[in-house]
C-alpha cells in the first residue's frame, strides 16, 4: 500500500507494523550510504543530512550487520 504526494494521511493510515514507503526508502539509503562512505555518497545528495546523521547512517549499517551476523554465525561455515 502507498501513498501519492496528494493523498491524505489518516491517522488510522500510521497505525501499521509497516513504515511508510518514504521512510523505507531513506532508510535504505541511508543504510547503502554506511555500507561504504566514499563510493555511496550520491545517495545523500537527495536528502538533506548533516554530519552528525550522515555518521548515524554508518553506526546503523555496523550495528546492523553485527547482529546479521551475529544470528548467522552458527550457520556459517568455519
Amino acid at each position: 500500500f502507498s501513498y501519492d504526494k496528494d493523498d491524505a494521511i489518516e491517522d488510522n493510515d500510521l497505525m501499521d507494523s509497516h513504515s511508510l514507503d518514504l521512510q523505507r526508502k531513506y532508510r535504505l539509503l541511508c543504510l547503502l550510504y554506511g555500507s561504504d562512505e566514499d563510493n555511496n555518497a550520491y545517495v545523500l545528495d537527495e536528502m538533506d543530512l548533516d554530519e552528525e546523521q550522515m555518521d548515524t547512517c554508518v553506526y546503523d549499517y555496523e550495528d546492523l550487520m553485527k547482529n546479521w551476523y551475529r544470528i548467522l554465525y552458527r550457520y556459517l561455515r568455519q
